[in-house]
Order: C-alpha cells, then structure tokens, then sequence
C-alpha cells in the first residue's frame, strides 16, 4: 500500500537542465538524478513565485531562479506544506 501510494504521486526528471515558468505542485513530488546534475531554471519575465509547493516536495533538483534574466523580483519557492 505504501509504495503504491508513493509511486503514484512522484515525478522522476532525469539529468539536465530544464527551462521552465511557473510551476504548481499539488500532491506531487518532483525527484532528481541529483542536485549535481539536474536543475530547474526559471524563464525569464515570469511572476511570483517560481514554485508554489502543496503537499509536495523536490528533491534531488537544484533550483536556479535565473536572476540575471528577471524583470520582476520573484519568489523562488513558496510551500504551504
């Protein structure tokens, strides 16, 4: 029952970087190769926050807010967990 629970709520992102806008976790949990070797980076010009955690989690994910590129300052993770 556990792992079927677990499982079913869990978003595995292989390695890389991926550019994203604004993210809404509701009861799922993102999962990384390792902070080392994936990362998640804001587009630039997006709104606050970045990442918006309910009943979530991330984990193995470096998060990058690319403030260079921002017109807006942002957020970067707001978890109402």
């Amino acid at each position: 029952e556990f792992r079927r629970v677990l499982f079913r709520s869990v978003v595995f992102i292989p390695y890389g970087s991926y550019l994203m806008n604004n993210i809404d976790l509701n009861g799922v949990s993102l999962f990384g190769m390792d902070k080392h070797t994936t990362k998640i980076v804001a587009k630039g010009g997006i709104s606050s926050p970045f990442i918006k955690l309910n009943n979530a989690g991330i984990y193995g994910i470096t998060v990058d807010g690319n403030s260079d590129t921002q017109v807006n300052d942002i957020t970067g993770i707001q978890s109402s967990n």
